[in-house]
C-alpha cells in the first residue's frame, strides 16, 4: 500500500468511525479498488462548530462523484452526490448538500450548503459551509489526489 493509499485509508476509518451506525464495524466503509479520491485536510478555526476537518471525495469508475466528511457521517448518511460547480484550468468548485438535522446542541439545521473550491496548481482548498440560516463558516487547508489501489 502507497503512503498515499495508507492516508486515505485512515481517513475513511476515521470519518466512519465518526458514525454510531458504523461504531460497531467501521470497517463497512469502503472504497472500491480504481475509485480516484481527492482527500482534503483543513484547518478548521476553533470558533467554527460545524466545518468538518476532512473531506474525502471520490470518483468511482462509472464516473459518479460522492462525498464522505465529518458531517456526513455525523448524521448516519451514506456518501452524498457532488456536483461540479465550477471547473475551469485554475480551480475546480464541487458543490453538495447536507440535509436537515439537528446539531450537537439541538439546534434544527435546514440544510447545510458545502462548496469545495481546489486550486490546480498546488491543491490548495477553500471549504466554504453555509447552514441555511445560519452564518457562513470556512477552512483552508491542501488536498492529495490519488487512486485507491486495495
Amino acid at each position: 500500500m502507497n503512503q498515499f493509499n495508507a492516508l486515505a485509508l485512515s481517513a475513511a476509518v476515521f470519518l466512519a468511525s465518526l458514525s454510531p451506525l458504523a461504531a460497531g464495524n467501521a470497517a463497512e466503509f469502503t472504497i472500491p479498488k480504481g475509485t480516484r479520491v481527492l482527500l482534503c485536510d483543513l484547518k478548521v478555526p476553533s470558533a467554527n462548530g460545524t466545518t468538518p476537518p476532512v473531506v474525502l471525495l471520490m470518483t468511482d469508475k462509472a464516473g459518479k462523484m460522492t462525498v464522505y466528511d465529518g458531517l456526513i457521517a455525523g448524521n448516519n448518511l451514506a456518501p452524498l452526490p457532488v456536483t461540479v460547480m465550477t471547473d475551469n484550468n485554475i480551480r475546480t468548485t464541487y458543490g453538495w448538500t447536507v440535509p436537515a438535522h439537528n446539531d450537537t446542541i439541538n439546534q434544527y439545521i435546514p440544510s447545510i450548503k458545502m462548496r469545495l473550491t481546489v486550486q490546480k496548481a498546488d491543491q490548495s482548498a477553500l471549504l466554504m459551509v453555509n447552514p441555511v440560516g445560519y452564518m457562513t463558516e470556512s477552512a483552508r487547508g491542501s488536498c492529495q489526489a490519488g487512486v485507491a489501489d486495495k
